[in-house]
């Protein structure tokens, strides 16, 4: 899943992937597990948002970032962007209520899966 976020009158693909966790994980010594506890914690919307943005170039095929993307300059694209960043984040991830079991959604209503109501 490819999301995208507007900074500068330009559209940036922003892809949460394996490759954003590992490395903001690494960046900022925090096990992949608990990385969303920190989320009031600034510098992982920063690592999340460059890690993000770097494979969502990848898929798309647009080469390297602008230097306005550059890790050195994230902070302030966060400026202008956080808020749009934080709720595009929960885009990324299951809710509580649709996560996996054994690689297929539970349906709310039901203990059926998608694949039972599939046959």
């Amino acid at each position: 899943m490819i999301k995208y976020i507007k900074y500068q009158n330009e559209k940036h693909p922003v892809r949460i992937s394996y490759y954003a966790l590992k490395h903001t994980s690494e960046d900022t010594g925090t096990s992949l597990e608990k990385l969303t506890d920190k989320g009031n914690d600034s510098i992982v919307f920063e690592k999340l948002l460059y890690y993000g943005l770097k494979p969502g170039y990848r898929a798309e095929g647009k080469g390297e970032l602008p230097e306005e993307l550059s890790e050195e300059n994230i902070e302030f694209v966060l400026d202008e962007i956080f808020f749009e960043f934080t709720e595009m984040i929960k885009d990324f991830f299951p809710s509580e209520k649709q996560k996996a079991v054994g690689g297929k959604k539970k349906l709310k209503a039901t203990d059926k899966t998608t694949d039972d109501l599939a046959q």
